[in-house]
């Protein structure tokens, strides 16, 4: 079932961001929904994209790394000090979505943070899922979308607070 989300079964974590900063989420808090009764609250101050592995810690990232902190799933606190598991994980600040994964017997995955982590090359698959690599060179691409015809992408190249919008047409 659906209701097991981030780790949690009574509970969804997710990332909330500020106003003030609305490109960069490592301002954000990490608040938790009570799935029974819809009660609100924040877990964590000044981070993003928390996972909980059912093994008493929460993890979360912040300026680029992957760190841990105790966490107790029935009350929604965090106790301790966080500590840093990974230096440099891939992600996207101006979504706050990071690229690990965790599993409940402490197995953890995750996209170390290079140079060209947010590099995107683009391909165009047909219907029977030949694939052809568009004609652009890498780039930070985003949100990419298909027009009804199929003559034209229209993609973010960038941060969604900085980024310029592109369109690319297609040979007929």
């Amino acid at each position: 079932s659906w209701r097991r989300i981030n780790g949690l079964d009574a509970a969804a974590l997710f990332t909330v961001g500020t106003q003030s900063s609305p490109d960069n989420y490592d301002s954000g808090n990490i608040d938790a929904v009570i799935t029974a009764t819809g009660e609100r609250r924040v877990v964590l101050a000044g981070a993003a994209m928390a996972r909980y592995c059912g093994d008493g810690h929460q993890l979360f990232t912040k300026g680029g790394s992957l760190y841990s902190i105790g966490f107790d799933p029935d009350r929604l606190t965090t106790s301790g000090e966080s500590v840093q598991v990974a230096a440099a994980i891939a992600r996207d600040p101006s979504t706050g979505a990071a690229q690990f994964a965790c599993a409940s017997d402490g197995t953890l995955a995750y996209v170390p943070a290079t140079s060209l982590s947010d590099m995107r090359q683009l391909f165009w698959a047909d219907e029977s899922g030949h694939m052809e690599s568009v004609k652009l060179p890498p780039g930070p691409y985003q949100e990419a979308r298909i027009s009804p015809d199929g003559r034209y992408a229209v993609m973010l190249g960038g941060t969604s607070l900085n980024g310029d919008v592109w369109v690319l047409e297609f040979a007929s």
